[in-house]
């Protein structure tokens, strides 16, 4: 009997330290997913309140009150919320492998399904295949119970299969967004900075501006500088981190299957979003104080 017993538990020791490394793998590439959504959000959000504030700068240089001309309108909120979309729905993505790799069933991990699919959705324009909507909300519905927990990355890998067409999607509209010369957020925030730069500088020139206009001119030129510098630096990360993501999603899924020792795209993955996480502290928005728009 104890000869039995003791090979059952080796057993089960064995193959509790064969899912431990895939798990391990996998759990990585979530934590890192749901960190790179974050960043994209904080990203993309800061560029919409930057171009809009560039805009009333550079207005503000050249327009009098009596100019007849009427108020620069803000950047339509809707074009962030597409885009912010893409974002939460990479977040989402981890949150849900997380919440599958933890058994924990709580509200915001049953949510994490649900919004994985609404912003996966709106970002691309368009309703996923029902089978995968089903079999998506199904384990957010079902999270927590007992046959998840003993298969729980068979349960991942469903995942990353339903979901493997739309990270690469998801992956290219950031990186869109993020790219220099583009024609996304990051390619009009560069030319809303060049703009005001621009403007500033014609102020400036002009023998006719007065002391007051010449200090609201050279503010204005400091912050077109410091946001052009900003923009290249945030595009250079965030396009090597959304560029990343979908070589760590395969390296993961084969690791699932067929455990390994080295994972170099994860790695890399998690290099990049590291280094994205360590520039956005340091970014702040052009035009620090008050805008007057009379």
């Amino acid at each position: 009997m104890w000869p039995a017993l003791a090979l059952l538990v080796a057993c089960l020791l064995a193959g509790c330290a064969a899912d431990t490394q895939p798990q391990h793998t996998a759990e990585n590439f979530a934590g890192q997913n749901a960190e790179a959504g974050k960043l994209s959000e904080q990203a993309l959000i800061m560029m919409h309140q930057g171009i809009n504030r560039m805009a009333y700068q550079q207005q503000f240089l050249l327009l009098t009150r009596d100019s007849g001309i009427p108020p620069r309108q803000d950047l339509p909120l809707e074009h962030t919320v597409q885009r912010v979309a893409a974002a939460r729905a990479l977040q989402r993505y981890g949150e849900a492998m997380q919440a599958l790799l933890r058994q924990e069933r709580t509200p915001e991990a049953t949510a994490a399904f649900n919004g994985l699919l609404d912003n996966t959705q709106l970002a691309l324009g368009m309703f996923l295949p029902v089978m995968v909507t089903k079999q998506i909300r199904a384990m957010g519905e079902t999270l927590g119970q007992r046959y998840y927990f003993q298969r729980k990355l068979t349960r991942v890998r469903l995942l990353m299969n339903a979901y493997q067409p739309v990270v690469g999607q998801l992956a290219g509209l950031l990186a869109e967004d993020f790219e220099a010369n583009g024609s996304g957020y990051m390619a009009l925030y560069l030319t809303s900075a060049a703009e005001l730069r621009n403007t500033a500088r014609q102020v400036l020139d002009d023998p006719q501006t007065g002391a007051s206009r010449r200090r609201q001119a050279l503010e204005a030129l400091n912050d077109a500088e410091q946001a052009e510098a900003q923009g290249q630096a945030l595009s250079t990360r965030m396009v090597g981190m959304v560029t990343s993501l979908y070589a760590a999603q395969q390296e993961t899924l084969r690791n699932l299957d067929e455990p390994v020792d080295a994972h170099p795209a994860l790695e890399e993955y998690s290099r990049r979003v590291s280094y994205a996480g360590r520039l956005m502290p340091l970014l702040s928005l052009p035009a620090q104080g008050e805008v007057n728009h009379e």
